[in-house]
């Protein structure tokens, strides 16, 4: 699973991480409690470095920005897309990487598992039916 890896947690988070055990936080809690600041340390530096400061020096131009919460608000939720669509594609990009890995690895006997319930039916990808399309 892409994500964080728990022994390079921020402070915060890995102090969370060594509680006893009942009291740990699952994978999936820590990876929001890391994603949740980084979207609105992204949204922040979007909006201000970006639309209020970069683009508009360039031309010289000023931008009013106007009141700070409301257009922040929408910008946000635009940047949070565009930030879990970034976080995506280096999930997919580690994701596929991992898989071509395990494929090149000699001697590994490559399976498709069909989940069926509580049952896992392991297909060998030597046995599985090619089809061909002519």
């Amino acid at each position: 699973m892409g994500g964080i890896e728990l022994d390079h947690l921020p402070a915060p988070l890995d102090r969370l991480n060594r509680l006893p055990h009942r009291a740990r936080l699952g994978a999936a809690a820590l990876e929001l409690l890391t994603h949740v600041p980084a979207a609105l340390l992204f949204s922040l530096a979007h909006v201000g470095g970006f639309i209020g400061k970069l683009v508009y020096r360039l031309w010289d131009a000023h931008y009013d920005f106007g009141t700070f919460l409301p257009h922040f608000r929408y910008e946000l939720s635009k940047d949070v897309i565009g930030y879990a669509l970034i976080i995506g594609t280096f999930a997919l990009v580690e994701h596929l990487l991992r898989q071509k890995s395990l494929i090149e690895t000699p001697g590994q006997t490559l399976t498709f598992d069909i989940r069926d319930g509580a049952s896992v039916t392991r297909v060998r990808l030597s046995h599985a039916p090619v089809w061909r399309y002519s």
